[in-house]
């Protein structure tokens, strides 16, 4: 234990990373035609990007939510 922040705090923030975000985006459209402004004569379209990575220092292994 390093001492930083209290174990309740970091599993709530935890929890929050891992399941509150992925709850948030669960069903969300992100990739085709997303939105239409005929008007404006503006599309907006979601393409994928490719491979979503993350590398963990293991002197911090706790998430980072910013």
């Amino acid at each position: 234990e390093t001492g930083f922040g209290n174990a309740e705090d970091k599993t709530t923030k935890n929890l929050f990373a891992s399941q509150g975000v992925a709850e948030a985006v669960r069903g969300m459209k992100t990739v085709g035609l997303l939105r239409e402004v005929p008007e404006k004569k503006l599309w907006e379209i979601g393409v994928p990007v490719g491979v979503i990575a993350a590398i963990v220092p293991s002197t911090n292994p706790t998430s980072t939510v910013c």
